[in-house]
């Protein structure tokens, strides 16, 4: 390791004298140690068994009944009368009473060449403590290629495990050797810390001396140790957090990669709220297997963990997916590709050629020119922008690139910068100078970019062409891009039973929430798509849910009324959500304004006290939190007052936001413009939680699910549950391996996890359980309600199904549990299986392909060697799949037909899994459906098999059905 990186000391041998000192203590008398087996010890831990002869001699020297004077027969000769003393000496019983007997045996013999007893003190045992470190050193130094500096902490530690056995440093793998070597600090503390444990006895002994060994350089934290550490953490985590949970530190792993953490989250996070960082290998193989050829051409498949991930491809060619989540992306040197999937990413492929695909969400591309590197880009923006100008942007040297104007001399639009942007209207390409930035499927405004004529027109170019992996118009995460392996997507299952649920109730959609916007360039008040990004609580609840938003042309009127620099829910706009005087709701946000008309003038204006309270929000970044440069005075944009009258109206936009109320606002120059109270639309199921608690390493180490609505993730609900109740219903599903324990199981979570647990069940009405609607309503965000005429022709409305509503509501449960269900099993019992389903880009389609090829073969294998579990495993992992709602992605078809062309039995258990198994014959020769999805099965006899609601799989059996 490089000297200049080390903790320097001035005297190695006296620091881990000291040290060992704290670690071992010292012994004046013999002892046994607590190895499996015990071996006779003495001072500090100086084995004295006759399997090393050589401390065994030091130790009669100090005590003086061998000398240098004598012969070596005769020192020999004395040496094995004391060493047939230890092995006269019973190892195994009690401890105290096999001591003693230890004891009287060595001082039998110590007394026969005049000696009291068998003992030595301090000074003697550091004489002898120098002599086999003098001894060790020279051995150390050869296994470290005299890579490792003396007088430094490093050495210390490294020297004390060696001590402590060598064969902890020269291990057949010499991984620890190797990561020194190699200069890898933080792998060689993994080794030192978690990895040199074997007999289970010495784990506080390696957390000292990992501590010693440190896992930072002496210069602090920089890049490359904040990417080695995470790097480490990336690779180990799992078996570090196991354990710990075994051998629990006085300082956990979490505060030891905080500062790497901390550090790249600041640097690199582009100001996301990251939940994880992710470190590809990206360097010499040496660290990770045996070998001494390092090669640095790794390849990463690196998948996000379903939060906002922070993830380094490094080196080699790497393949890295953000999956759900605010992520942030960088693919480092090598040819990577880098796909963002849903929600708003940022993507940067650094050196190579590299493919940055940021599928839906309003993502950022970044690029450097140093970098030296090709960057294609494929964005899909969000699938309900009418403009299409929504997708994100691209940022090529710390500038966001806008498009150019028409140069004839250059034959190409030029910006401002001299960037080029030339069209290709065969491929659909606009090539970014000469061919360095490619963006595929361009249209004008596409990533904000446009090309303008010399004239200052827009030029014609067509629309975005065909081949785009995902399909047009979907509100969850991209088909293809559903990393089912590392934490598959539940967006497909949840917009599936939302539509049941939705389908079953007649009431009118949630009241939208409303700003006042004033239209501050004169063209008139914009807004954003529901799915264009922006999060915001509007009512309060603790849970900001996607919404259309305001223009980042445009402003918001807000109040901040709590004092604490930021707006934060919907009270401190101006609109449905604003509390009056009364405590009663605005009914829009002029109502909310006209209250601060001290004067009843009609408009708000200096003369009135609450005007330098009053801000205008310009939210330029589109996400819903109002940054501090955001925020403006009135006075600062011009604005002189605003009217508090306003018109009625019933204009909707192009992104389906409501502008019902239209008034006006003056500004300093006398002209006037547009102030219109806009109720935006919403999706109360997609939602981010306003307040995330640290997640101990406990919990962190099970499975988590994602919530909706008014839910929080699983792993923050198990922070809040101070009962332990809901962790311990997740570790009783990991635990569990009957299907109908784990089922039962499941709806105590969901219950537990949504805290419908201590409701009635029939607190609804008697035809659904009322703990099921429950969870459904938290999760959507949304209230159940039905509206009816009676015989007399009154409406009547109600909060409890009945009718047909009912079938549709179970239906809806049915699919939220069975989406739950699969994703707990992909995490735990199926983690196997999953983390074989291996996924391949298609040139021809472009998109991911998922093999399920090497998932076939094991079931295939435990079918033949235990059927009865090779049975179970096929109905598990298919009913997964179904529950993920992802048969396409994974061409299921194919899969079934393997196993369908078997026998028919391998069939039913395949179409048969996760549904209600129906096998009871009515007196009437007919089986009945029930309103759930059934599996029903005709016995030998000739029955009428009716499926009734719900989606159902019917086998007639044997006989005339």
């Amino acid at each position: 390791m490089r000297t200049e990186t080390l903790h320097p000391i001035t005297d190695y041998v006296a620091e881990l004298f000291s040290f060992l000192g704290m670690e071992e203590g010292f012994r004046d008398l013999p002892y046994f140690d607590t190895a499996t087996p015990r071996r006779a010890t003495i001072g500090y831990g100086f084995n004295i068994e006759p399997s090393d002869t050589d401390n065994l001699s030091l130790v009669l020297e100090q005590m003086g009944i061998i000398n240098s004077g004598m012969t070596a027969d005769e020192r020999e000769s004395i040496v094995d009368e004391f060493e047939t003393a230890i092995n006269n000496t019973p190892h195994t019983g009690d401890r105290a009473t096999i001591e003693r007997q230890l004891r009287t045996n060595l001082n039998q013999v110590a007394q026969q060449y005049g000696v009291t007893q068998f003992s030595i003190d301090r000074d003697q045992g550091y004489d002898i403590f120098t002599d086999i470190v003098d001894d060790k050193e020279g051995r150390l130094d050869d296994l470290l290629n005299d890579s490792l500096a003396h007088n430094s902490k490093e050495y210390v530690a490294v020297m004390s495990l060696f001590y402590n056995g060598e064969g902890l440093v020269n291990s057949r793998e010499r991984k620890l050797a190797n990561a020194i070597i190699y200069d890898n600090r933080a792998e060689a503390w993994y080794e030192i810390r978690y990895n040199s444990n074997s007999d289970g006895g010495h784990a506080s002994r390696r957390y000292s001396e990992a501590d010693m060994f440190g896992l930072y350089d002496a210069g602090g934290v920089d890049e490359a140790s904040a990417k080695e550490v995470m790097r480490m953490w990336t690779i180990h985590g799992s078996e570090i957090a196991g354990y710990e949970r075994t051998y629990r530190p006085l300082n956990s792993i979490t505060n030891n990669i905080l500062p790497a953490y901390n550090y790249l989250v600041v640097n690199y996070g582009d100001g996301k709220p990251i939940d994880n960082v992710i470190v590809g290998k990206g360097l010499p193989t040496y660290a990770y297997k045996d070998g001494s050829n390092p090669s640095d051409d790794v390849r990463d498949p690196l998948m996000g963990t379903g939060g906002n991930d922070l993830i380094f491809g490094e080196a080699g060619n790497d393949t890295l997916f953000g999956w759900v989540g605010n992520d942030v992306l960088y693919g480092g040197d090598g040819d990577d590709f880098l796909i963002g999937a849903d929600d708003n990413d940022t993507l940067n492929g650094g050196a190579g050629v590299n493919v940055l695909n940021g599928g839906y969400g309003f993502d950022r591309f970044i690029i450097d020119s140093d970098d030296e590197g090709t960057n294609i880009i494929q964005d899909y923006g969000n699938p309900d922008d009418e403009d299409k100008s929504e997708g994100g942007r691209v940022i090529l040297d710390n500038q966001e690139l806008g498009g150019g104007t028409w140069d004839a001399e250059e034959n190409a639009y030029v910006d401002y910068w001299e960037n080029t942007y030339y069209w290709d209207s065969d491929t659909k390409e606009l090539i970014i100078n000469s061919g360095d930035t490619v963006v595929t499927d361009f249209y004008n405004g596409k990533l904000g970019i446009w090309l303008t004529n010399s004239d200052g027109s827009k030029p014609d170019l067509p629309g975005q062409s065909g081949g785009s992996p995902f399909p047009p118009g979907r509100n969850g995460p991209p088909d293809d891009y559903d990393p089912c392996p590392n934490g598959p997507d539940t967006d497909d299952g949840f917009n599936g039973a939302r539509d049941g649920f939705n389908g079953g109730k007649n009431m009118p959609v949630p009241t939208p929430s409303s700003p006042i916007i004033l239209d501050l360039d004169g063209d008139g008040v914009e807004t954003t798509n529901v799915k264009a990004g922006a999060y915001f609580d509007h009512d309060g609840n603790g849970f900001s849910e996607q919404t259309g938003w305001a223009g980042a042309d445009d402003g918001m009127l807000v109040m901040d009324r709590d004092g604490n620099g930021s707006i934060d829910n919907g009270k401190e706009l101006f609109g449905n959500e604003t509390l009056l005087a009364d405590g009663t709701k605005a009914a829009n946000g002029f109502q909310a304004l006209s209250e601060l008309d001290d004067n009843k003038d009609g408009k708000i204006d200096a003369n009135d006290a609450a005007w330098s309270q009053l801000k205008i929000w310009k939210d330029t970044d589109g996400d819903g939190i109002s940054a501090g440069d955001e925020l403006h005075t009135l006075d600062e944009l011009g604005i002189q007052s605003i009217n508090t009258g306003y018109t009625d109206s019933t204009t909707v936009d192009a992104n389906g936001n409501e502008h019902r109320q239209v008034g006006s606002f003056t500004k300093a120059d006398g002209t006037t413009g547009a102030a219109e109270d806009v109720w935006f639309k919403q999706d109360k199921g997609y939602t981010i939680a306003n307040e995330w608690l640290d997640v101990p390493e406990d919990i962190a180490a099970l499975p988590d699910l994602r919530g909706y609505g008014n839910v929080y993730d699983l792993h923050q609900a198990m922070v809040r549950d101070t009962s332990g109740g809901l962790k311990g219903l997740v570790e009783q599903f990991m635990a569990a391996t009957d299907v109908n324990t784990r089922n039962s199981l499941m709806e105590q979570i969901l219950f537990k996890w949504t805290g419908t647990d201590t409701i009635d069940p029939n607190s609804r009405g008697t035809q659904v359980d009322a703990r099921r609607l429950t969870v459904l309503e938290k999760l959507f965000g949304d209230a159940f309600g039905q509206t009816g005429i009676t015989t007399s022709g009154t409406i009547v409305t109600s909060s409890n199904p009945v009718g047909r509503a009912v079938p549709m509501v179970e239906q809806s449960y049915n699919g939220i549990f069975e989406m739950y269900y699969a994703s707990l099993m992909a995490q735990t019992n199926l983690k196997p299986l999953y983390s074989k389903i291996a996924f391949t880009w298609d040139e021809a389609t472009q998109s991911l392909k998922a093999d399920l090829s090497a998932v076939t073969t094991d079931i295939q294998t435990l079918l033949t060697n235990d059927p009865a579990a090779g049975r179970l495993l096929l109905s598990e992992f298919s009913r997964t799949i179904k529950g993920f709602k992802a048969e396409e992605k994974v061409n299921f078809t194919s899969f079934r037909s393997t196993f369908a062309m078997q026998s028919d039995e391998l069939s039913w258990i395949i179409d048969s899994a996760g549904k209600n198994l129906v096998t009871t014959v009515s007196t009437s020769g007919i089986m009945y459906g029930t309103t759930k999805s059934d599996a029903i099965k005709g016995t030998d006899g000739n029955e009428t098999l009716s499926g009734d609601y719900g989606n159902d799989v019917l086998d007639g059996g044997a006989g005339n059905d």
